[in-house]
């Protein structure tokens, strides 16, 4: 099952100075595609793009983390970005799918926080 995915990135200062958002349309335009050609070329499915008053650029896509991955990689190696960052949200069905999984992994799990005296009263 895939993911949905919130991608924001700023764009580098030199990036931003060209005033991609305002300064020409048919530019705008051509960015916008070659994007949206990018971020399809490594799997992922564009569902709206957007931009914030931080002066980040939003994409919500569709796809795995290891295409995410792939992206930010191309993108990070073209230095044309000061910030990329991703969220990946899990459609609840994967989550249910591997719950009883979890539930015996952290029933054996020890956490840092518990101390010796904690672990023999849930021994209990």
């Amino acid at each position: 099952m895939v993911a949905i995915v919130i991608l924001r990135f700023k764009p580098a200062e030199a990036v931003r100075r060209k005033g991609l958002h305002f300064a020409d349309i048919k530019y705008a335009k051509e960015r916008l595609a070659t994007f949206t050609k990018l971020v399809e070329s490594v799997g992922l499915s564009v569902w709206q793009i957007g931009r914030t008053l931080d002066d980040r650029n939003v994409v919500i896509m569709e796809g795995s983390a290891d295409e995410v991955m792939m992206l930010q990689q191309v993108m990070s190696a073209t230095g044309a970005f000061d910030s990329i960052e991703a969220e990946i949200i899990e459609h609840f069905d994967a989550i249910l799918t591997r719950a009883e999984r979890v539930r015996k992994i952290a029933a054996d799990y020890r956490p840092p926080n518990e101390d010796e005296i904690d672990r023999m009263l849930l021994d209990e």
